[in-house]
């Protein structure tokens, strides 16, 4: 697993329940709004990734996914050492 934070941008499908966990429950991801016609314009594109690559929130949500990245990395060393023994 990288640390690198995620633009969430939902097509079809199940995508719109996955940003919306990658977003509001782990915060490891910043999703750009759609405009009134439900479009996300190229202003809003550009705003959502200046934010994540220069921006307060894009600095916290970098931050978390590190601290998502240390826990799936611990949780992956027990595994490992739990498959040791069998």
């Amino acid at each position: 697993m990288h640390e690198i934070p995620i633009i969430a941008w939902p097509l079809f499908a199940e995508q719109r329940m996955n940003a919306v966990l990658l977003t509001e429950d782990l915060k490891v991801a910043l999703r750009p709004k759609a405009n009134e016609k439900g479009l996300v314009d190229r202003e809003e594109i550009a705003k959502v990734i200046k934010g994540l690559m220069v921006g307060e929130e894009g600095k916290k949500v970098h931050n978390r996914m590190k601290d998502l990245k240390i826990a799936a990395d611990k949780a992956h060393i027990k595994h490992n050492k739990f498959n040791l023994y069998y």
